[in-house]
């Protein structure tokens, strides 16, 4: 199953942008253009993965999703920040939500996807499945597990 990622940034063209750019690097993207439609759209059940987020959103600042986010336990979910603020103490300071990646503007459409490659998590291998690989690419040379 693709990586789910919400897009909530306030200005349209940006956001269809991301989201062009983002489906094509072969993510499913949602976008929403305020903090109350991305607190309505986090709340539908859909199980996003990834919310990149705009700190300067209007109804409801990215603050203000962060905080609500955090108010209902939702964790799992790693956030991209985008912000146009430059005070690197800031980033410390706000940065108590796990899974945060800070992105400053400007910046360049790979950074974002860096930034969400990054955030993604870790897919949970089984032991069966480890076993497998390990079989597949290892052999036994006297008595010692050796690369393939």
């Amino acid at each position: 199953m693709p990586t789910q990622i919400l897009i909530a940034e306030e200005q349209q063209e940006c956001c269809q942008l991301f989201k062009q750019f983002l489906q094509r690097s072969g993510y499913q993207v949602t976008t929403v253009h305020d903090g109350i439609s991305c607190i309505e759209e986090l709340s539908n059940g859909t199980p996003y993965n990834v919310l990149i987020l705009s700190w300067e959103l209007p109804d409801q600042e990215g603050e203000g999703v962060l905080d609500w986010l955090q108010y209902q336990g939702i964790d799992h979910m790693a956030v991209v920040i985008l912000t146009a603020r430059m005070d690197k103490n800031y980033f410390l300071q706000e940065s108590a939500f796990p899974n945060v990646t800070w992105v400053q503007r400007p910046f360049r459409l790979f950074e974002v996807l860096n930034a969400v490659r990054s955030a993604e998590p870790v897919p949970r291998i089984s032991m069966s499945r480890l076993k497998t690989l390990l079989r597949e690419s290892t052999r036994l040379v006297n008595g010692v597990l050796v690369d393939g």
